[in-house]
């Protein structure tokens, strides 16, 4: 007797860099044309902004950047995946750039096997696995931690801070690097 099968989760694919990844449906609240975004100074290149979507402002993070690649292209043929994440019980809501969009694939559980520790371009705690889905793999992304409220903090500190010298005169507590 056959074991029996997990029940089918939807997921929304998309591509970045070249390689397909896929998100749980209930997190993608809506995919929608590239909106206007607006720069925000002091922001790593990662955060390219944020838009307004009906009224809400939404931060927008370009994946390939937090990946160490080009950033994604602006325009025309360009979306942004709006997901919906719950942060110690309250909603947060990204958008994320992408280039090209997938499709909505149903998957078991069983179909998704643990990621090697090799031969991805981001570190494998940010997937929940790799599966070989119609003859192609899909890397299906744990966006729990990839879009953490630490994580996010990571990303979006300064990443390569001022030395001392160069914001002279800002230090006004008398209390910065350098004091005795």
């Amino acid at each position: 007797m056959a074991a029996p099968r997990s029940t089918p989760r939807q997921y929304v694919t998309f591509s970045l860099m070249g390689e397909e990844y896929a998100l749980q449906i209930h997190h993608v609240r809506e995919i929608i044309e590239c909106e206007p975004i607006t720069s925000i100074p002091s922001m790593p290149p990662v955060v390219r902004g944020v838009m307004n979507l009906r009224g809400n402002v939404v931060p927008v993070i370009d994946l390939p950047i937090k990946f160490g690649l080009a950033q994604t292209a602006l325009g025309f043929g360009t979306y942004i995946v709006v997901v919906d994440l719950l942060w110690s019980q309250e909603a947060v809501r990204l958008g994320l750039l992408t280039r090209d969009l997938g499709q909505v694939i149903d998957v078991t559980d069983d179909q998704i096997k643990p990621v090697p520790d090799f031969g991805t371009r981001l570190r494998a705690e940010y997937l929940r696995g790799i599966g070989r889905i119609e003859g192609r793999f899909v890397l299906f992304l744990n966006v729990e931690r990839l879009l953490s409220p630490a994580e996010l903090l990571r990303i979006t500190s300064l990443e390569n801070p001022q030395p001392s010298e160069e914001v002279s005169g800002l230090d006004t507590a008398g209390d910065g690097p350098g004091e005795a």
